[in-house]
């Protein structure tokens, strides 16, 4: 093979090495930042709703017209929720979601009751992927019998959108 030939395979293979290394790069930190993005989304609507719901109180509403009138900042379209109980059943969940409840996961309940938020991806057949955040809410007064339920709140996510994997 003529030394031109050589030199161009070598350079054009080179190229799109590089090419190839760069969109890679390129993908995984677009990916990072949109889902860094949906999940600040997420944490701002959860804390949002926690303190207006430990400040208020939201036990004795147990129909979910008067919770969302009550409580507005949960009224978000673009985003679904469920409040669980310490059992780990749905007390509460929003009027808006229609296929299906996204069940507590162990990981999501054992986090709860240890005070912390934990945020999942979860996927089903037909479905765009979903983000959700589950975070603990306190409801009593203070004493030893306070109860701690999960407020999960979760948002589609449109595969044309964001980038798969996400």
């Amino acid at each position: 093979m003529p030394l031109r030939v050589r030199l161009t395979l070598w350079y054009g293979t080179a190229l799109a090495l590089v090419l190839i290394i760069f969109s890679v790069v390129l993908y995984a930190i677009t990916a990072r930042s949109l889902r860094d993005t949906v999940d600040e989304s997420l944490e701002d609507t959860a804390m949002t709703a926690v303190r207006s719901l430990e400040e208020r109180g939201f036990l004795p509403l147990i129909n979910e017209e008067e919770l969302l009138s009550q409580f507005p900042e949960l009224t978000r379209i673009d985003k679904f929720f469920q409040i669980f109980s310490p059992s780990g059943t749905i007390t509460i969940r929003s009027p808006n979601i229609k296929q299906h409840e996204v069940p507590l996961s162990r990981t999501a309940l054992d986090a709860a009751f240890a005070g912390q938020r934990v945020f999942e991806s979860a996927k089903y057949p037909k479905e765009p992927p979903l983000r959700l955040i589950s975070v603990p809410i306190w409801q009593g007064d203070g004493s030893w019998r306070d109860e701690r339920y999960v407020l999960s709140i979760r948002l589609p996510l449109r595969r044309s959108a964001l980038p798969l994997g996400i």
